[in-house]
């Protein structure tokens, strides 16, 4: 897994250095994408319980992301745009409890 980046209009992508916070309990090599992202999600959750912080998502951000699907799939089923509420709620009787 690399970074690839570029600064101004006219400069190609290169490979960008990662912190070293991103990967240094997950060895570099021996593991495809997807189980090196799992990998780093596992230890950005140990440091989280080890030493605090919120570097994974928490059970709130999932449960707002799924009450975003449930808006989305609404609008898409009643063929109209949803707008988000003042208090930043959307107007969806989701099966999802509210807090």
């Amino acid at each position: 897994m690399f970074l690839l980046g570029a600064q101004g209009t006219g400069s190609a992508p290169q490979e960008l250095p990662l912190p070293g916070s991103c990967g240094s309990a997950v060895p570099a090599t021996g593991l495809d994408a997807a189980q090196q992202t799992m990998a780093l999600r596992y230890a950005a959750l140990a440091a989280d319980i080890h030493v605090g912080g919120s570097r994974v998502p928490r059970f709130a951000d999932g449960l707002g992301l799924h009450r975003l699907l449930d808006a989305v799939r609404l609008s898409a089923a009643a063929g109209c745009r949803l707008e988000r509420r003042a208090d930043g709620r959307w107007p969806v009787r989701s099966p999802w409890p509210q807090r």
